[in-house]
């Protein structure tokens, strides 16, 4: 969690995956008000992800 300047509280969550060979890093952020139902909403986003068969890109790292 971190704090914005205005006293809001973020959550931040960030899961570590793989598909296939390559290795992806998915970051959520919301405000703490919105926890009871972001969640749910957010991994029915990534449920919905659609993987094309691209070449594999160079890797940014962060």
């Amino acid at each position: 969690m971190k704090q914005l300047e205005d006293g809001t509280w973020i959550i931040i969550t960030t899961a570590i995956f793989q598909r296939k060979s390559e290795v992806y890093a998915l970051q959520v952020q919301f405000p703490e008000e919105y926890a009871e139902g972001f969640i749910p909403r957010a991994l029915a986003l990534v449920d919905h992800i659609e993987w094309f068969n691209l070449p594999p890109t160079e890797v940014s790292h962060f």
